[in-house]
């Protein structure tokens, strides 16, 4: 959706919803938006009072949640199914409802075994490796700055300037920034920090480390510690990695991993 700023509210109501999603509710379509893991809800609403006239209702539901936060009411059905069909592909609005990082901790607890026991790198063999990455994204390779510091940040993502900071130099933490800015740039993700979309595209990058990721056992565990992941079809950082290994599978001079 390309519109001004603050010409949404045009569109979706901009304060607290009346309506409550709730297992009576009859739901007529919903579209789950990969990257942020929000979804569109066209439904039927009977709710007392009504926010605005209208018994059907397309709006956005947070994860988690059983309100919408960003809604508008219709008197037909025909003109709700066309208003979902417009919009569904335009992601949810970008505020603090659906911005909330609300996985940070699980994400962390989840790559707690892996991340700081992975090799230590040279500053280098740091540039060599987001340089390989950047190239199958087809994005501009960042600056990797190493500060050698004890901080309970281990190392930070940069978007504004696409550089990397690294306080410690194991592997992983270097994998974990670099998918922020491929979620950034090539995700255009602008929802959550650590989100489905980011692990989606973190996935994909440690699965080519085989030093790192043995085939779908870090997903795994990531869904044992109940991480929402997006699916594959709906991020396109996953389309370019399919391509990648269909070019280079099993060609030394593309492995990324660092020697």
């Amino acid at each position: 959706m390309t519109r001004k700023s603050g010409t949404l509210s045009e569109i979706f109501r901009r304060r607290r919803s009346l309506v409550k999603i709730h297992d009576g509710t009859p739901v007529y379509q919903q579209h789950l938006h990969p990257l942020s893991g929000a979804s569109l809800i066209l439904a039927r609403t009977d709710a007392r009072p009504r926010p605005v006239q209208g018994r059907y209702i397309v709006g956005w539901l947070v994860a988690e949640s059983d309100r919408l936060w960003h809604y508008r009411n219709f008197q037909t059905e025909t003109e709700a199914r066309q208003f979902f069909e417009n919009h569904k592909k335009s992601g949810p609005p970008q505020n603090q409802h659906f911005k909330n990082d609300r996985q940070v901790a699980e994400v962390y607890s989840w790559e707690h075994s892996f991340r700081l026991s992975t090799m230590a790198l040279s500053v280098p063999q740091m540039e060599s490796v987001v340089r390989k990455l950047s190239q199958i994204f087809n994005m501009e390779a960042p600056e990797v700055v190493f500060k050698p510091k004890k901080r309970k940040v281990y190392a930070e993502a940069d978007l504004e300037n696409n550089k990397i900071i690294m306080y410690r130099p194991h592997l992983a933490l270097l994998l974990h920034e670099m998918a922020h800015l491929v979620n950034d740039q090539v995700n255009k993700d602008k929802w959550a920090w650590h989100g489905p979309g980011f692990m989606r595209t973190y996935l994909g990058i440690l699965s080519l480390f085989p030093i790192l990721a043995k085939e779908g056992k870090l997903e795994e565990l990531a869904r044992e510690h109940g991480l929402s992941i997006a699916r594959e079809q709906g991020v396109p950082a996953s389309r370019l990695l399919r391509k990648w290994h269909n070019q280079c599978s099993n060609t030394p001079h593309c492995d990324p991993t660092p020697t």
